[in-house]
Parts: structure tokens; sequence; C-alpha cells
């Protein structure tokens, strides 16, 4: 096997790893006995901040890793408050008044999710 093949490899096998992981989390997730229901459409949103957010990244590379993981800004800043889609886009706003905002309701959305 060569080295490229090796590499290959390893990565399908962490990548199947973490998508078992996932599928692990999530199934225990649904399961709990006591408190509240949890709600099946925030949760997986919930669970993928908290992984990004446990990876130390900060600012600017948080958004981008939310929106390599397939999240929008949620759809009711985009409806009510005219927030754009990507967490890149909201967090580099052009306008200095609205980016401070966004910005503020992006650590605002991480430190709710990861308490």
């Amino acid at each position: 096997m060569l080295f490229g093949e090796k590499a290959a490899a390893a990565l399908e096998a962490e990548r199947k790893a973490e998508e078992e992981e996932w599928q692990r989390e999530m199934d225990t997730l649904f399961q709990r006995k006591k408190g509240r229901p949890l709600d099946k459409l925030r949760e997986p949103r919930r669970l993928i901040i908290r992984r990004v957010a446990a990876r130390g990244v900060k600012g600017a590379r948080y958004c981008e890793a939310l929106d390599a993981a397939g999240l929008s800004t949620p759809v009711s800043w985009q409806q009510n408050e005219g927030c754009l889609k990507t967490y890149p886009q909201a967090y580099w706003h052009q306008d200095p008044v609205e980016r401070a905002k966004w910005r503020q309701r992006i650590a605002n959305e991480k430190s709710k999710m990861t308490h």
C-alpha cells in the first residue's frame, strides 16, 4: 500500500469514526427520560455549535467553522432583522453598527449553547 493510500484510508477511518460518534450522541440525546423533551429541530444545531466551540475556535474562524459544518444564521434573525445568511457574512457585515450587532449576537448564541 502506498503512502497516499494509507493516508486516504486513515482519513476515511477517522471520518467514519466521527460519523459513528455523532450518531451515538444523537441517539442518546433523544432517549433522555427526565426533564423537558428536546426540540428535534434545535438540538442538532445546538450540538453542532457545541462541537465547534469545543475546538476552541473564536471570532471569524468560529464563523467559518459553523459555515463549513453547514449551519446558516438562525432563520428568525434573517426574517425579522435582515441578517445575512451565512455566519462569515454576518460577522464581516459592511456596516460597522450592524457588524457589531451580529458579532454580539453570534457570541451570545455561542455562550447560550455551551453553558
